[in-house]
């Protein structure tokens, strides 16, 4: 079977339109979303944005937490947490075509924003929690030591030696706990 980033990229490729939007299984969108974030990007000329979004329980009602995200995102601010949730992300097709998702066995979408950071110096947020993140039981993020596991790997595919992989997991461990702590 087809690994999640092999079927974004299938996705990418077929797409007809001007700009790529990513939605998981367990999230959805509120009303008026694709709108209002295509419209700031064509007003401010830009190719990847990302919103906020608020946390939902397994059942669908809100756990009340809302996670905010900056208005301007810098490849040294994602190296100590993932701001970018990738059901929030539109990025202009032809963006998506240069990068592409690759690496299952890490956090694909991470690795993406990571090198479309490395060349492109940033990316723009929309504070407004457009996107509900349902935290089911079993999913991919939720498993704390797996999850671990695929971001040490993330930083060791960017490049980066022991000591600085050791540093900024930490740096995003505490970040993560801020994040979803109660």
């Amino acid at each position: 079977s087809m690994g999640v980033a092999e079927a974004r990229n299938l996705g990418i490729k077929k797409a007809k339109g001007e700009y790529i939007a990513f939605l998981d299984a367990d999230d959805w969108w509120k009303e008026g979303k694709l709108k209002k974030q295509i419209a700031f990007m064509k007003e401010n000329n830009l190719s990847f944005t990302a919103t906020g979004r608020e946390l939902m329980n397994a059942d669908g009602s809100t756990t009340g937490k809302v996670i905010p995200i900056p208005e301007k995102i810098t490849y040294k601010m994602m190296l100590r947490t993932n701001y970018i949730p990738c059901s929030s992300v539109v990025m202009k097709k032809e963006l998506a075509e240069e990068f592409y998702m690759c690496h299952d066995e890490l956090h694909e979408d991470y690795i993406m924003w990571m090198e479309i950071l490395r060349k492109y110096n940033r990316v723009y947020g929309i504070d407004v929690p457009f996107l509900c993140s349902r935290l089911s039981e079993n999913g991919k993020s939720r498993n704390k030591f797996k999850s671990a596991k695929m971001q040490i790997g993330c930083y060791r595919y960017l490049g980066y030696g022991l000591i600085k992989t050791a540093f900024y997991f930490c740096a995003y461990t505490y970040n993560g706990f801020k994040k979803y702590g109660k």
